[in-house]
């Protein structure tokens, strides 16, 4: 017989009808699963026996690298979050995921040999990594539920795991390197994973109690690990075996627990696809809202503007009112006190200012009129249309006749279209006193989603091929209506109807 062998295996070589007995001697790992099943084996099926051996652990061998790989895929996710966003949880848990996917690997790749790296590993790395990656895994949650601001007492109960945690690793490595007893290291573990499942419950009761969506994600994958977390550790303290058969892979405890990891995973994807799509919404909203706000503010400037304006235009009114208008009154009260005085000698350049004095006073008090804000509504609008025409058809030849709604609705019409309405009506009634050689003008208001003025007669009617004469006069109104958006036009309809329409 030689010395020991690295791969597991010593050659013994007895002559015929020799005995012998062979005492080893071994050095456990301290670890809480021991076993050594000792086989004797030819030499010649040496090699079939380990590809069988290897063979009854490719299945969860494949599961592990399976898992592995996911882990680093996670890994490469995460950092690249990281590297775009800056948001430090996705740190946390890349680093979460790394600890894992190396402590699955090494468990994998370590279990069909039999170095010291590999019982180094199971009596003390495999801990050491799986509490490095739990202590990461709680900042992970701190940062990515934002514990501190939403949920103060969750911050605290992972604070505080967190402290016992790092403290339970520190006493572990300290009774494990600088002592030769096993209890204590083990007790350790077992409080360790104790206060693992501790938290885990504290914080599935919490969600549950929030009814917090994003948390319930997480949750539900808590949840999902712990209950396969336990399904491992009771097959591995108590040999129970799901199947019947001994190479099947429900029959490994660590598929169960590699199971709870990955659809722990998919929970975590799950919340960070609900948390992302909240957030996006939220920045649309946000920036809805910044919309609305640079808009209620621009709003507000021009209202402010509009307002300075129309107070602008109010004083403006007023001065005309009181210094022009008592101005051009007095020259032609002066006037016709000239013209009283003068009697039948009364020159006719008096008579002209008179009569130039009296039509500014008008076209000033139109003004006045249409710049006052006092002015700015439906009725005003069709009382001094009404006013104005039955006062400029008073003594002439012709009859007005003016229909209004029984109602009229308060509506807020702006300066500037009541001044282009008027002025076009205006300009239409001075046409049907001069050109339409009739006895009748009717003036039709009607109302409905817009305001409709028609003016008609009862003349000769306006020519549509000959329009030179009204050429100016007509090209005006129709400005003046499109330059408030509305409409004008004119037809022979038993003498001449003319019509003014615009929006209210």
């Amino acid at each position: 017989m030689t010395g020991p062998s690295d791969t597991g295996f010593l050659p013994i070589t007895l002559g015929p009808r020799e005995t012998a007995w062979f005492v080893t001697r071994m050095k456990l790992a301290r670890t809480p699963v021991n076993s050594i099943v000792p086989q004797i084996v030819e030499n010649d099926f040496l090699p079939y026996f380990k590809n069988r051996l290897q063979a009854r652990r490719a299945n969860i061998s494949l599961l592990t690298y399976l898992t592995s790989g996911i882990l680093l895929m996670m890994i490469f996710y995460s950092m690249a979050v990281y590297l775009q966003s800056l948001n430090s949880e996705f740190l946390f848990y890349s680093i979460y995921a790394a600890l894992m996917g190396i402590m699955l690997f090494l468990e994998s790749y370590l279990s069909v040999s039999t170095t010291p790296l590999n019982y180094f590993f199971q009596s003390c790395l495999d801990f050491l990594i799986q509490g490095a990656s739990m202590f990461f895994y709680f900042i992970f949650i701190r940062k990515f539920l934002d514990t501190r601001q939403s949920h103060p007492f969750l911050e605290k109960v992972l604070r505080i795991s967190q402290v016992v945690l790092l403290i339970c690793l520190l006493l572990y490595s300290v009774f494990y390197f600088f002592t030769d007893r096993f209890v204590l290291p083990y007790l350790i573990e077992n409080i360790t994973k104790q206060l693992l499942l501790v938290t885990g419950i504290i914080f599935i009761v919490y969600g549950w109690m929030k009814k917090d969506d994003l948390m319930n994600y997480l949750v539900a994958g808590i949840i999902v690990l712990i209950v396969f977390s336990i399904l491992s550790f009771l097959m591995i303290v108590t040999h129970f075996h799901p199947v019947q058969s001994p190479t099947s892979i429900f029959n490994n405890s660590l598929m169960y627990y590699e199971v709870g990891l990955v659809f722990e995973l998919i929970c975590f994807l799950s919340g960070l696809a609900y948390k992302n799509r909240k957030e996006i919404i939220e920045r649309v909203k946000e920036r809805e809202r910044l919309k609305l706000e640079n808009e209620r503010k621009e709003l507000e400037k021009q209202v402010a503007v509009l307002e300075a304006q129309q107070e602008e235009r109010n004083r403006i009114s007023r001065d005309m009112h009181d210094e022009l208008g008592s101005g051009v009154t007095a020259i032609r009260l002066m006037s016709e006190i000239v013209k009283s005085k003068m009697k039948e000698k009364t020159l006719p350049e008096v008579d002209k200012i008179s009569n130039s004095a009296n039509d500014l006073l008008n076209k000033m008090n139109t003004i006045i009129w249409t710049m006052s804000s006092s002015n700015d509504s439906l009725e005003n609008l069709i009382s001094y249309i009404r006013a104005y025409a039955m006062e400029f058809f008073e003594n002439t030849f012709i009859e007005c006749r003016f229909n209004i709604p029984l109602s009229i609705p308060p509506t807020e019409i702006s300066g500037d279209k009541r001044r282009n309405i008027f002025l076009s009506v205006k300009e239409a009634l001075n046409n049907v006193l001069k050109h339409s050689q009739g006895t009748l003008v009717r003036i039709t208001v009607l109302l409905d989603d817009k305001l409709t003025i028609e003016i008609s007669d009862n003349g000769v009617g306006i020519n549509m091929e000959k329009l030179r004469k009204f050429g100016n006069g007509l090209n005006n109104m129709k400005k003046r209506m499109a330059g408030i958006d509305g409409e004008f036009s004119i037809f022979h309809d038993e003498g001449t109807r003319a019509c003014f329409s615009v929006g209210l």
